[in-house]
């Protein structure tokens, strides 16, 4: 788990700095992150919280949770990929509590946005468009509440 862990830790870095900067989330990182977190639960096992089948099942589900939104144009691709890789790498039984507070935390970040801006009165009567904010910083610091949350540190 502390692997996985790691390879997270290290995927969404990478994806906040990227997703600041130039508001995308890169393949290069997504990718590598997805395959390493789902070979790595392979050497674990097929079954089991820590097996392969946990983690292809917490990807499914974020897969699940995020395609509506990024087919709609609301979120990135590259945010879709990045959920996949934070379900493959904290599995079915951890991947839920991420998502949750992900959404949590984007709605919290999307709030503090349209304060900042001024646009909480527009947005509210619905005239309020094209208000872009960089969820890859909502995914990590989602997941990492839900990581630090769970004590999940206690099962490496």
């Amino acid at each position: 788990m502390a692997l996985l862990l790691t390879i997270l830790g290290i995927s969404l870095t990478l994806s906040i700095l990227t997703d600041l900067r130039d508001r995308t989330i890169r393949n290069v990182v997504t990718f590598p992150a997805f395959g390493l977190a789902l070979a790595l639960r392979a050497l674990d096992g097929w079954w089991g919280p820590g097996g392969f089948l946990a983690g292809v099942a917490g990807a499914f589900f974020a897969f699940l949770c995020f395609v509506w939104p990024a087919i709609r144009g609301g979120l990135g691709m590259g945010d879709l990929k990045l959920a996949c890789v934070v379900g493959a790498c904290l599995g079915i039984a951890h991947a839920p509590l991420a998502l949750l507070c992900i959404g949590v935390a984007g709605g919290l970040q999307a709030l503090a946005v349209l304060l900042l801006r001024g646009a909480l009165v527009d947005f509210l009567a619905g005239r309020a468009r094209g208000i872009a904010v960089p969820y890859g910083l909502s995914i990590a610091a989602g997941t990492a509440w839900a990581v630090f949350s769970e004590r999940l540190w206690i099962l490496a």
